[in-house]
């Protein structure tokens, strides 16, 4: 949750016109905030502490001199909130009626495979979250290599780091650019990139921040279109089997070119192309909701039920069967960490949906309450 959109359900808070749903993220925001501060307090000092906070929100917005300034605060009220949803969940999950677990289900976590040129697959390190590509050698991040560094050399050409559904991991490419990869992705790259451009390939979900070069773009394509870029940071999310491309800029400017139209745009920081039937849509968004996994959290803005559960399945490792499938349409807002239990993250839909989750070995059955 951006600091903007906490300061709007202070001011819906005084004015008394807080949704259910409004209603539970701000109670839940504000029990972090009183046990942080130590003991219980009445409803007249509530209210106090309320306004206080309130009143504080957007002169730390204001004082955002640049967007890395303004991305910063926007991630520590995410995680914030992430936090006291995942705690007020917990001890209030006795509550719930309907949600039924049959099964233990474990979070994702840092899991990938790098393949070398000749075809040789390492597991890297679930200790690590991630390598770092720097003289045609690979390393992970606390410095120590991979594999021989004199069999690294003779192989190293074209490599695929891929991470399977429920893994997660970095890497920093030669150039010095860095990529996030979501669960079930896979990004194709050089060992190093030519003197003319930089060019890399990714099915699944990628965040990037390029390492500026007027003179050697870089390039991510991926189903249905190629993002050209000098330097910004981006999210790309082009999973086989989604219904659509979707391309999400922070900072910078990128160009879109769509494979099967042709067609070329231009997105500016807070908007987000979608390629859906071969035709490219343009749009502001909110840019966290679509970037905050990769800082550990699920954030939904008025998303549909079944885009959410596409990526628990991808996380957890669990399919999702529907009872009824006019509960996919459902729009949610909200957000949890991707680390707790599956139990709290789908108990918190539940809670505020007409959804119902039962939970069998690896399946989630998801019907009306």
């Amino acid at each position: 949750m951006e600091p903007q959109e906490l300061n709007e359900l202070f001011k819906k808070y005084e004015a008394g016109t807080l949704s259910d749903q409004e209603k539970r993220l701000l109670e839940a925001w504000y029990n972090q905030y009183a046990m942080e501060n130590r003991g219980q307090l009445d409803h007249e000092e509530l209210e106090e502490r309320l306004k206080s906070v309130a009143n504080k929100i957007p002169v730390s917005y204001q004082r955002a001199k640049n967007q890395k300034m303004y991305y910063r605060v926007a991630i520590a009220a995410s995680i914030l909130i992430g936090i006291c949803i995942g705690s007020w969940w917990y001890h209030h999950q006795t509550e719930t009626e309907h949600m039924v677990v049959k099964n233990e289900i474990l979070p994702g976590g840092n899991k990938a495979v790098l393949t070398l040129a000749d075809g040789q697959k390492i597991n890297l390190s679930e200790t690590q979250p991630g390598i770092i590509l720097k003289d045609d050698i690979i390393y992970y991040e606390d410095g120590s290599t991979v594999s021989d560094p004199e069999e690294q050399k003779e192989q190293i050409a074209f490599l695929e780091l891929t991470t399977p559904p429920g893994g997660t991991y970095q890497i920093t490419l030669a150039d010095g650019t860095k990529v996030w990869l979501n669960a079930s992705t896979t990004l194709k790259y050089p060992s190093q990139f030519s003197d003319q451009a930089r060019e890399v390939y990714i099915t699944g979900e990628g965040y990037f921040e390029v390492m500026p070069d007027a003179n050697k773009p870089f390039k991510v394509s991926s189903r249905g279109q190629d993002v050209e870029v000098i330097g910004t940071a981006f999210n790309v999310s082009a999973y086989e089997g989604e219904p659509e491309v979707k391309t999400t800029l922070v900072e910078g400017t990128v160009k879109i070119v769509n494979s099967e139209s042709g067609t070329t745009n231009r997105l500016h920081p807070g908007e987000q192309s979608t390629i859906v039937n071969g035709n490219t849509h343009i749009a502001p968004v909110d840019v966290s909701a679509y970037t905050a996994w990769k800082d550990g959290l699920f954030r939904y803005n008025d998303q549909s039920l079944e885009a959410i559960l596409r990526n628990v399945s991808r996380w957890y490792q669990v399919e999702i069967v529907y009872k009824n499938d006019s509960l996919k349409e459902e729009r949610f807002v909200g957000m949890v960490s991707r680390y707790d239990d599956i139990s709290i993250v789908l108990g918190i839909l539940e809670e505020v949906g007409n959804a119902s989750f039962t939970i069998e070995g690896h399946t989630v059955i998801v019907d009306k309450k």
